[in-house]
C-alpha cells in the first residue's frame, strides 16, 4: 500500500496524485503537505523495502531470493494496484532494500546523493548519481564476475595468487 497516498490524505485531505508533480513520492508530499508528512512517508517507504528483505532473510531465503523479494517490492511500489498501477519513483523503497542487500554500496550512494543534490539543488540529479554510485561501488567492492553464473569460482578481492591458481585448476571441466 502506498504510504504517501494514505498519509497525505489522512493529514491534509489532499490526494497528492493530483497535486504538484502528480507523483506519490516524498518530494511531492514535502511540497504539498509539509515536512512532517514527507519525513513520515520517507521513513515508511524505506522501511517497506527493509522489512521485506529482512523478512526474506529471517525465513531463511538465500541472497538471490532476497534480491527477488526486493524486486517484487519495488515493482509493487511503482505499479500499485490500489492506485491503478500509477505509483512512486521507488527511490526510498529501493534504498530500504539495498540497505540490507548491499550496505556499503548503499552508504556510498546516500553520500553521493546528498552531496550532488546539495551542490546542484536538483534532487533528481542526486538520485541518478546515487544510483550510478550504488552500482559502481557494488561492482568494485564485491568483485562481481560472470563465471559465478556458470557455477565456477571467481577470483575475488583478497585471493592470493596461489588460491586463484588452485581454484582455476580445481574447477576446470
Amino acid at each position: 500500500m502506498p504510504f504517501t497516498f494514505l498519509l497525505a490524505r489522512q493529514l491534509t485531505g489532499k490526494d497528492v496524485s493530483y497535486e504538484g508533480s502528480g507523483n506519490i513520492g516524498a518530494a511531492n508530499v514535502l511540497g504539498k503537505t509539509g515536512t512532517l508528512a514527507s519525513m513520515a512517508v520517507l521513513v515508511l517507504d524505506v522501511g517497506k523495502g527493509c522489512f521485506m528483505v529482512l523478512l526474506a532473510r529471517v525465513i531463511g531465503m538465500d541472497t538471490a531470493s532476497e534480491a527477488a523479494v526486493a524486486g517484487v517490492v519495488v515493482v509493487g511500489h511503482v505499479f500499485p494496484v490500489w492506485l491503478k498501477v500509477c505509483g512512486g519513483k521507488v527511490v526510498a523503497t529501493a534504498f530500504g532494500a539495498f540497505v540490507l542487500l548491499a550496505p556499503l554500496s548503499t552508504l556510498v550512494a546516500a553520500v553521493v546523493l546528498l552531496l550532488v543534490a546539495g551542490f546542484t539543488r536538483h534532487v533528481s540529479f542526486g538520485v541518478n548519481s546515487g544510483c550510478f554510485a550504488v552500482a559502481t561501488t557494488d561492482i568494485l567492492y564485491s568483485g562481481i564476475c560472470f563465471c559465478g553464473a556458470l557455477g565456477k569460482r571467481c577470483c575475488c578481492r583478497g585471493d592470493t595468487a596461489s588460491q586463484v591458481e588452485y581454484s582455476t585448476f580445481a574447477y576446470r571441466g
